[in-house]
């Protein structure tokens, strides 16, 4: 039987998530399922088997856990629905979906050691600051990551760069703080970020508009 739970990390906030079984085909999560058009053609230009089945599972939490009307896309892949935001992320067997009155941004990471090798390119001085030792666990390093895939989406992809865009302010596990500056504009996310056993997985929201910085 396939792994389904929901939790709430806050007020307005749901999430679902699905752990992929081997007998969930990509014909047995099509079927039964209605997509728009717009979905339609994005599945259809997914070859890779795993990456397929990953995306209509994502749409089964979305239509079928979680109810909601039909997702659609901006031009730069973001997700919305009608009066709610959406955030879909996954890793391998793992897909989660949240959905919120308010931005939203859920991610979900494998743990590897690789994460240290390319750390310079994402964390910033003051992250190092306010990590210390702790930036030298793969765990660690993967939990920041994450936080900034989570920030990115809850801000539409305005922020592609990490490191000098997309700042860790603060870190009381699993509580965190994170900063997304755009322009003359910053936005403050707040969320959880946790590990569980190989993966992490974050989330974070902002109920209030971005501020003006000059």
């Amino acid at each position: 039987m396939p792994h389904r739970s929901m939790w709430y990390p806050m007020s307005g906030i749901v999430v679902a998530e699905w752990h992929l079984t081997h007998d969930e085909t990509d014909h047995v999560l099509r079927s039964g399922l209605e997509l728009t058009p717009q979905e339609q053609n994005m599945l259809n230009h997914l070859r890779h088997p795993l990456r397929r089945r990953q995306w209509l599972a994502a749409r089964r939490i979305t239509y079928t856990i979680l109810n909601l009307p039909p997702i659609r896309y901006s031009p730069n892949g973001t997700p919305t629905t009608e009066n709610r935001y959406v955030s879909i992320a996954h890793s391998g067997t793992n897909i989660v979906v949240a959905t919120a009155p308010f931005v939203v941004g859920i991610d979900i990471e494998r743990i590897t050691p690789r994460i240290l090798h390319i750390a310079s390119r994402f964390v910033h001085p003051s992250e190092r600051a306010l990590l210390w030792d702790s930036i030298a666990y793969p765990e660690v390093m993967t939990l920041l990551w994450s936080f900034k895939e989570a920030a990115y989406k809850a801000t539409g992809g305005t922020a592609p760069h990490f490191q000098t865009q997309i700042r860790l302010r603060k870190w009381s596990p699993p509580n965190a703080e994170v900063s997304v500056q755009v322009d003359n504009r910053k936005r403050i996310l707040h969320g959880k970020g946790v590990v569980m056993g190989s993966i992490v997985q974050t989330i974070l929201w902002s109920t209030v508009e971005t501020t003006s910085t000059g």
